[in-house]
């Protein structure tokens, strides 16, 4: 539920006590247990894998789940360390590197072995009660280093044209073409695995939402949601409203207005189901973005083919992709709580799934999905 530091040792569990507050904490033969007198957690375990590798796991239950990993095949050492207190404070040493545990919240900041610290909770996490396909489950938020200038790497292989995720958000899901693995190194010489299968967001944890729905947005007179174009070739067939910009899936494409489908022959070979395009399509969106805060926002396109994006007449985003292969990218601009039009146009023979375009989803300050 936690994770395991490279080139930081740590290993806690229960301890021995102070009288005014709560917390415990005990020696174990691994390490260290802490109950942390406040905060969500209610037991900190940290254990040594080495000289310099701490594992850290923690519940807000006073038993921590027995459940193994499927990451840590390593066991836990049981020398080469030592435990100490002070002032409020549990502090597991090896001889690369040392986690100090506050007694009174459970948060754990890691050094290294000429004592400088170079990972530090910035809060206690977060749980919450959570459930997937009818199974109880629960998900967890942590943030380390908040502020930080250092640059992070690694986290597997994305299609997102980021290289250093300090600042950017990832989405650790294995699916074509991206392999997630919940991995960090950092320009401090440490390392992060988070030890956990699940679906992760690296960055802000808030998922990004379509535009229209955190961001108000009006099309031509004023009404609701994006103006939409459809063209067949240059001429315009088709004009109307839509809330948001939404063709991801092979079942959206039931939304794509008939008249506006490109005529299709047969294909005669490989996997195209959906025929050859006999001429060109494509769609432009335009609206008026009313932000609710000024500052930058970030906007999240997941797309194939041709795409353009304009923000106020400006250019701010020109991209092609292979329609069997589309993928998100992440663009940022600065909005006033003034209006703001934006204008967005996804073009060439859009087949099935093949144009993708959620161009709007949107964080405040914010993002498109």
């Amino acid at each position: 539920m936690r994770r395991s530091v490279t080139q930081i040792t740590a290993g806690f569990l229960i301890c021995s006590s102070t009288a005014a507050l709560a917390q415990t904490w005990k020696q174990t033969a691994d390490g260290v247990i802490v109950s942390p007198a406040n905060g969500s957690e209610k037991v900190v375990r940290l254990q040594v894998y080495g000289d310099g590798i701490i594992r850290v796991t923690s519940a807000p239950t006073a038993n921590i789940p027995a459940a193994g990993s499927l990451m840590v095949v390593a066991r836990p050492l049981s020398n080469g360390f030592t435990v100490s207190d002070a002032q409020g404070h549990v502090t597991l040493t090896t001889p690369k590197a040392s986690a100090d545990v506050d007694l009174a919240t459970g948060n754990v900041s890691f050094r290294d072995a000429s004592g400088k610290a170079v990972l530090v909770e910035s809060g206690p996490p977060a749980f919450a009660d959570t459930s997937a396909e009818g199974q109880p489950f629960l998900s967890v938020t942590q943030q380390f280093n908040r502020g930080t200038d250092e640059g992070f790497y690694g986290l597997g292989q994305h299609q997102n044209r980021q290289m250093n995720y300090n600042g950017e958000d990832v989405e650790l899901a294995q699916h074509n073409m991206d392999v997630a693995i919940p991995f960090v190194v950092s320009t401090r010489n440490y390392g992060l695995l988070w030890d956990n299968n699940s679906i992760t967001r690296f960055g802000n944890p808030k998922p990004y939402a379509f535009v229209g729905q955190e961001l108000k947005v009006t099309g031509e007179g004023g009404q609701p949601g994006f103006t939409a174009h459809y063209f067949l070739g240059d001429r315009e067939v088709v004009t109307r409203q839509e809330p948001a910009i939404d063709y991801q899936y092979i079942e959206d494409q039931s939304k794509w207005p008939a008249e506006a489908k490109a005529q299709t022959t047969a294909a005669t070979s490989g996997q195209n189901t959906a025929g050859n395009a006999v001429g060109k399509q494509r769609v432009v969106w335009t609206g008026t973005i009313h932000p609710t805060a000024s500052g930058t926002h970030k906007f999240r396109l997941y797309s194939s083919s041709y795409v353009k994006v304009f923000v106020d007449g400006k250019e701010v985003l020109q991209r092609w992709r292979q329609n069997w292969n589309p993928g998100t990218i992440i663009t940022t601009c600065r909005l006033s709580r003034t209006s703001r039009p934006m204008s967005a146009s996804s073009g060439n023979r859009m087949q099935a799934t093949s144009r993708s375009f959620t161009a709007t989803r949107c964080r405040m300050p914010t993002a498109i999905r």
